[in-house]
């Protein structure tokens, strides 16, 4: 009984960043297009992106989190969790500018994907190690 309720605690801690993360990624696309301010900082932001090579970054830190999700689903038999796939699989999209609909935010779109990517590991690594030994 402790364990489910713990496990329930859990869920909605990870939730509500997700959702506020989700709310402003699609804020974020919505005033990209709709304010000229915001539109012209963001080109900004993507040119100074491109000469530092954050697309390297990128690249670097969702390779990482594919390989910390496989070794917990394959090496300590945890379930498939869809929204990280989901998510990543976005990322992946959004900063290799596949996804037209994201024209001006797309480094800011995949980062913010990336970081839903990582709660969801997050809330597989404590469920998996921490719920383990309470009670």
């Amino acid at each position: 009984m402790i364990k489910h309720y713990l496990k329930s605690k859990i869920n909605v801690f990870f939730l509500i960043p997700e959702i506020l993360l989700i709310i402003s990624s699609v804020s974020l696309n919505y005033l990209s297009f709709k304010k000229m301010g915001l539109m012209r900082h963001l080109i900004f932001k993507n040119y100074m992106y491109d000469k530092i090579n954050i697309y390297l970054i990128l690249s670097i830190l969702s390779i990482f989190l594919i390989l910390v999700y496989l070794f917990f689903v394959i090496k300590c038999k945890t379930y498939l969790n869809f929204v990280f796939i989901f998510f990543i699989v976005f990322a992946l999209l959004s900063f290799n500018k596949i996804i037209t609909k994201f024209k001006y935010d797309y480094y800011f779109q995949s980062f913010i994907f990336l970081t839903i990517s990582f709660l969801e590991i997050l809330k597989i690594i404590i469920k998996k190690f921490i719920i383990k030994y309470k009670a």
